[in-house]
């Protein structure tokens, strides 16, 4: 996969139309437009306004398709696992002291019951 194609990738990822893209970027209209039909090879200057106006995007990713599209990818999915698990033994301690107090209901209505 070329640059180029990595680019069409990120402005997808980004959620912008190409023309968003090219103005956040600085560069004149249709020139990226024109780059993605032709497949053509990015100046270094379009990709260092790239570069410039996206500093969240791994330069790796761009210019060799190595690694994640976005620089903290991987650390935000850490953080994700680690709200899960932190989420999810919560849930099960909140279970736990529901279960108790439904027990202790319990034996009150068994207590209720031998009288």
């Amino acid at each position: 996969m070329k640059p180029i194609e990595r680019v069409k990738l990120l402005i997808e990822k980004k959620g912008l139309s190409i023309s968003a893209f090219e103005r956040q970027t600085g560069m004149s209209n249709n020139s990226i437009q024109t780059a993605i039909k032709r497949k053509a090879n990015l100046k270094d200057d379009t990709l260092n306004h790239i570069i410039e106006a996206f500093p969240d995007v791994s330069v790796e990713w761009l210019l060799l398709g190595k690694g994640n599209m976005f620089k903290n990818e991987q650390a935000v999915m850490q953080v994700q696992e680690t709200e899960i698990a932190y989420d999810s033994t919560y849930i099960i301690n909140l279970q736990k002291e529901y279960i108790e107090k439904l027990k202790a209901e319990i034996n009150l209505l068994k207590n209720e019951d031998t009288f």
